[in-house]
């Protein structure tokens, strides 16, 4: 989310409770390539989580506390004697929050359960469980919002989610609120031309300046094996067949900055065989 963290000063804070005997940190990804934290401990009896979680929570800032943990019987080494961070387990994408789970009580909580479930990308969540707790954020929080109001006519602030992060908090919000039917969005008529967005006249004006690479992200990629041209062509030509976005440009109708959608563009890959130079060199 934006915040530099060293995985070293979350474990020191975890070997200061006292059951924890050795502790380590790690960035994993989920299911949405999306970044979050996942603290591996060790100890003589069973820890809990939520006890975990409440003692970091006086040292530590919320986007330091790690969403998952998972006790050891102990951690892997390398034959260096480190923490061989590539044999630490894949926390299971289960939120029991040890004792506190409680179960939908009605059809309403069935439903935001099921979509807790498929935002999260967990398998079993309780109505008492903290949308943040389980590894929920902002932009997961906004996609929450979107989905309750088309599935259940209800269209929640979101601030509602920090306010009330759990299941039965939000059913009690949803049972008072006014119902508002959910309106996708329709495909607007097919003109020559189009006013620019906000964003599209921002781009105008960087290229005009000159900054015609502000926005560009360039990268380089190995590949080893077959490499087929023309697959790696057409996976490109299908994109830009089905994103309007790749097949506009600004044009300046009658002194106006407008864009313009063109039904096909041209599209080639530019290749070369560098021969005897060296990849790297190329690169």
């Amino acid at each position: 989310r934006g915040y530099r963290i060293e995985p070293g000063e979350i474990e020191n804070q975890l070997l200061k409770y006292e059951k924890i005997e050795e502790a380590a940190v790690i960035a994993r990804e989920d299911g949405d390539h999306d970044p979050y934290l996942c603290a591996y401990v060790t100890a003589k009896k069973e820890v809990e989580q939520e006890k975990i979680r409440a003692f970091l929570k006086k040292s530590l800032p919320d986007y330091m506390i790690p969403q998952h943990f998972v006790q050891l019987d102990g951690l892997p080494l390398t034959v260096n004697g480190k923490v061989d961070k590539k044999s630490l387990p894949v926390p299971e994408q289960s939120v029991t929050m040890d004792r506190c789970y409680e179960a939908p009580r009605d059809q309403m909580e069935e439903k935001l359960v099921s979509i807790w479930e498929e935002a999260l990308g967990i398998n079993k969540i309780g109505i008492n469980s903290s949308f943040f707790e389980a590894g929920g954020h902002s932009l997961k929080a906004a996609a929450l919002v979107s989905t309750i109001h088309k599935e259940l006519n209800v269209k929640l602030p979101l601030r509602q989610i920090f306010d009330t992060p759990t299941i039965k908090g939000l059913r009690e919000y949803i049972g008072a609120a006014k119902e508002s039917t959910f309106t996708s969005l329709g495909k607007t008529e097919e003109k020559p031309y189009y006013r620019l967005s906000s964003a599209q006249k921002r781009l105008y004006i960087l290229s005009q300046a000159g900054s015609h690479v502000a926005y560009n992200m360039p990268f380089a990629m190995t590949l080893e094996g077959d490499f087929d041209i023309r697959r790696f062509e057409n996976t490109f030509k299908n994109m830009i067949k089905r994103h309007e976005s790749f097949r506009t440009s600004f044009v300046m109708i009658d002194g106006e900055v407008m864009q313009q959608i063109e039904n096909e563009i041209d599209f080639q890959v530019a290749y070369s065989d560098i021969g005897k130079e060296s990849a790297e060199e190329k690169i």
